[in-house]
């Protein structure tokens, strides 16, 4: 999804599922698109944040950040209820599509560029009870794990709505489907209101798809390098980063041992991450065979292919760092000429860097000095603006000549016709300010001359009395 379609404010809550959402909001992954993946708990049956709590947090905390990173960026979404056919699933395109992204579920989080997980608390439930007068063999019901709900029916005058949950009938203690489908009498029934279905109120620690996906994140980020898990993971929640990261360490610690041992070390830890998944809770049950084969799948990739996948990890914050570098804060043809790509591989030359330090170190101020050992003129108050116009010029010419190496040895700028405007820029302004100091100077020292010969005069009376003084005194 497109990160535009989140910001807009046309897109408000509830909002839609995978099939109902427009075309235009989809994008395509590029080159030079940003991947995002999020992670949240599911707040309802049939809606993961029908009332947009999980969305202002991201509008308001997340979004920001990643449009000041990536600026001129394409940021893509992946969400599971934007980006996954949702149930009902009437197609078998739509089947076939939500088979595939369950498939690759896994790698969209050992490879997306950035993970939101998202933290929001449970909502708060009415649990105002309801009643109807109805036949219930004449509506449709579903049990749905500990629940029977509404599903429809031909009455249009019943209060009781789709997706509602039944929690007694007139006369019967124990609400089944059975005794729903057989009463064929009306009868009193109380329900809740749940328009979004059966809510979770299972805490985001104890899910059992939560534990996999930050498993998994922690797994990528302990093959990735330690500074770049503050590019990868983001939180609302900083107890819940700490702890993937404290996974993520311990797990690149067991790497660091040699081969024998590191793939023991890896073993143990993958396999202890495994075994707490399987006291984590499902909603459906048949999840939990699905999300063991994919954290599965997850830990043998990254335990038989530890070198393979650090490699990858890192070309992908190469990859990472240039779409900053490129289309981030700074422009393109600057990050060219800085040299902000490069590898930092290349093998070091000592012989140039001696000669660097030499030309920057020494030659460089003996060339800054030897201008001013020249004689312009003879008298600089008679001829105050050749001196000024010689000072102006060398001044502007050694500034240019000493200040384009460092740029180009340091800020990676090449030289070129820039300079000869910066040299005729210097000059003019030195030699203003060179006549106008010589002007002063020379005004100061003619107004002064009338008054020399009385300090002069003053000045020999007061030595002639210290020598008086000291000779008495001896």
């Amino acid at each position: 999804m497109k990160l535009a379609y989140f910001e807009a404010k046309t897109t408000r809550a509830p909002v839609p599922r995978n099939q109902e959402v427009p075309k235009t909001a989809f994008g395509t992954l590029t080159g030079r698109s940003i991947l995002v993946a999020t992670s949240h708990a599911w707040f309802h049956q049939c809606h993961p944040d029908p009332h947009g709590v999980k969305l202002k947090i991201m509008r308001q905390q997340f979004f920001p950040r990643l449009r000041e990173r990536f600026p001129y960026t394409q940021i893509l979404v992946f969400d599971d209820w934007h980006s996954c056919p949702q149930w009902p699933r009437t197609t078998k395109e739509e089947n076939d599509r939500f088979k595939k992204c369950m498939d690759h579920m896994n790698s969209i989080y050992c490879y997306c560029d950035v993970v939101l997980f998202v933290e929001a608390p449970l909502p708060i439930l009415d649990e105002t009870v309801f009643t109807c007068d109805l036949v219930p063999s004449e509506h449709k019901w579903l049990h749905f794990i500990d629940t029977i709900q509404y599903l429809g029916g031909n009455d249009n005058t019943i209060t009781i709505e789709k997706n509602d949950i039944v929690i007694g009938i007139e006369n019967f203690t124990e609400v089944t489907i059975d005794v729903l489908k057989q009463k064929n009498e009306r009868a009193i029934i109380s329900f809740l209101r749940r328009p979004y279905g059966r809510p979770n109120r299972t805490p985001a620690g104890e899910r059992g798809w939560l534990y996999a996906e930050r498993i998994t994140v922690a797994i990528r980020m302990a093959a990735a390098k330690s500074e770049m898990f503050d590019d990868v993971v983001m939180s609302n929640c900083e107890k819940l980063c700490v702890k993937i990261e404290t996974w993520s360490e311990a797990l690149r610690r067991a790497a660091e041992f040699s081969n024998l041992k590191r793939a023991y070390a890896l073993q143990v830890m993958l396999e202890s991450f495994e075994a707490v998944l399987s006291t984590m809770k499902f909603t459906v049950p048949s999840d939990t065979k699905l999300v063991r084969t994919i954290m599965h799948n997850v830990v043998k990739r990254f335990k038989t292919n530890w070198d393979e996948e650090k490699q990858r990890q890192a070309d992908m914050a190469v990859r990472a760092r240039e779409i900053l570098l490129r289309w981030g804060c700074f422009s393109e043809d600057y990050v060219e000429r800085a040299g902000f790509l490069d590898s930092g591989d290349k093998t070091l030359d000592w012989s140039q860097t001696i000669l660097r330090i030499v030309c920057l170190g020494v030659l460089a101020p003996l060339i800054a000095l030897s201008p001013f050992v020249f004689e312009v003129t003879s008298d600089p108050s008679q001829n105050q603006f050749l001196q000024s116009l010689w000072f102006g010029v060398v001044t502007a010419v050694l500034a240019s000549i000493l200040y384009a190496p460092y740029k180009s040895e340091f800020a990676r700028i090449p030289y070129g016709r820039h300079e000869i405007l910066h040299i005729l820029v210097l000059a003019i302004i030195h030699t203003l300010v060179s006549c106008t100091f010589m002007f002063l100077n020379v005004s100061l020292l003619l107004i002064s001359t009338s008054h020399i010969s009385h300090l002069q005069f003053a000045f020999e009376r007061y030595l002639e009395f210290q020598l008086l003084h000291w000779s008495s005194f001896v």
